[in-house]
């Protein structure tokens, strides 16, 4: 490797603080294996440089967009297809890539058992969709209705708001298996009723022509018939499944699958 001269470590710094580090590392990389260069001209250097600090920032909005959606699992489409026995034909799984239920708009419905993949799915979908330039989110249900309803200051709660309404692929896990309250009724229809046609990833063990039935049955043990939110949840169950596409997921639990494979 060729050693790197006083003014070579003097522009890969300058280049540096100009937060170009793809490019510097390219730079770096050309710098050290001159003789590998030798014949390269300077523009096919430069336009290398160039590539290799828009990767850089690809992956890295990448990795920001990972973490801001904060994914439970470390899963892609791809990996999951793998999973044998989840009743989902590969068709549906190039489907959900190509990210046609995104522009439609239309609402996925994941459901199944107990442990048979439907958050490892949801999350995998939202990490496709950020990996194609869209943003996400993922929340267990409960989790982000109790966030909604425990805030005090409104403008935190605007922005809270704002976030959800703008996001284009909203996960919505365990939905329907924490209690059922008046607030988080309210909560729910105001994240709906903010995001408009942005579509909802919902993930659940209860069937979509159950919703409406278990949101009155769970405010009917917390609240008054007179005080029912039945505006509420008849927008909720409508908006979450007109339309919406349901995906069903078959097969054991992939916790025992996970269980035999370490035994």
């Amino acid at each position: 490797m060729t050693a790197l001269t006083q003014n070579d470590q003097e522009l890969l710094a300058a280049i540096r603080q100009l937060k170009l580090h793809g490019m510097a590392a390219a730079i770096e990389n050309q710098l050290s294996n001159e003789f590998a260069y030798s014949n390269v001209d300077f523009t096919e250097r430069l336009m290398e440089a160039v590539q290799a600090q828009q990767d850089y920032a690809r992956q890295r909005s990448y990795d920001n967009a990972i973490k801001k959606a904060n994914l439970p699992w470390d899963t892609t489409l791809e990996k999951f297809s793998t999973f044998k026995n989840r009743g989902i034909p590969m068709q549906e799984y190039h489907s959900l890539a190509a990210l046609k239920w995104v522009k439609a708009p239309v609402n996925l419905i994941i459901i199944g058992k107990s442990g048979s993949g439907k958050s490892s799915l949801g999350s995998a979908i939202a990490e496709n969709a950020i990996r194609n330039g869209c943003s996400a989110a993922f929340w267990k249900t409960h989790d982000l209705l109790d966030t909604l309803v425990s805030f005090t200051d409104h403008k935190s709660y605007e922005r809270m708001m704002k976030r959800l309404s703008k996001t284009q692929v909203l996960v919505l896990d365990d939905f329907l298996n924490g209690a059922v309250t008046r607030q988080r009724v309210d909560a729910l229809y105001n994240v709906l009723v903010s995001r408009g046609k942005l579509p909802v990833v919902v993930c659940s063990q209860i069937r979509p022509e159950g919703f409406r039935a278990l949101l009155i049955a769970g405010a009917e043990s917390r609240c008054s018939k007179n005080d029912l939110p039945m505006a509420s949840i008849d927008s909720i169950a409508d908006r979450l499944t007109h339309p919406a596409h349901l995906i069903e997921i078959t097969g054991g639990s992939m916790r025992e699958l996970e269980d035999n494979r370490i035994a």
